[in-house]
């Protein structure tokens, strides 16, 4: 087996918000910031979109960058969220200003930012013969997550933004009157590698 197959199994087995802790970090906060922790375009989905990513993509490099986007790549639904305009009003500037923002928090030199950036700014489009491989990635893998059965039960309800499983019930301790919080349940299996600030 060749170094690049071993360096891909090797990142299929890690998780995309632990090889970017900082910017997953900023990412969640910044959803926190807009009230965002449930419905379609929550940081989870943000993460899980993130993974399928690093699994999918072909090459190690092209894991890297389009599992970056992948956690980026709710920025215009949090300015959409927040300017209370729809989609395709959400300036696309301020997308690339936001994505930006968090790309501080890695290494990633201006060439393979701009990547990312285009990647997060086109994901939404049909198919292209001329998407690159960053892009490709990235939507397939939102497409991958989409596809997950919490998905798919919210779309069928009419309710986006419904969580269909609460992570309190769902996550918590048998015993008990279910005590432990949504936030305790996602730290015990790993979605934050933080503790979130009070009242977070």
């Amino acid at each position: 087996m060749g170094d690049k197959m071993v360096d891909k199994l090797e990142l299929v087995n890690q998780k995309a918000i632990e090889m970017f802790p900082e910017l997953w970090k900023a990412v969640y906060l910044r959803h926190l910031k807009s009230n965002i922790l449930t419905g379609g375009h929550d940081p989870f989905h943000a993460a899980r979109v993130g993974q399928y990513a690093f699994e999918i993509a072909e090459a190690l490099e092209v894991a890297r960058l389009a599992g970056v986007a992948g956690l980026c790549h709710n920025a215009d639904r949090i300015l959409q969220h927040d300017l209370k305009v729809s989609r395709k009003d959400v300036p696309e500037e301020m997308v690339i200003v936001l994505v930006n923002e968090w790309l501080d928090f890695t290494d990633l030199s201006e060439e393979k930012r701009r990547l990312v950036v285009s990647a997060v700014l086109l994901h939404s489009l049909p198919n292209d013969p001329n998407d690159g491989l960053v892009l490709v990635t990235l939507k397939d893998a939102d497409r991958l997550a989409n596809l997950e059965p919490d998905v798919i039960m919210r779309a069928a309800q009419f309710y986006p933004d419904f969580p269909v499983v609460d992570p309190v019930y769902w996550l918590s301790e048998s015993s008990g009157y279910f005590s432990r919080t949504a936030i305790e349940c996602w730290l015990d299996v790993g979605l934050l590698p933080f503790t979130p600030p009070e009242g977070g």
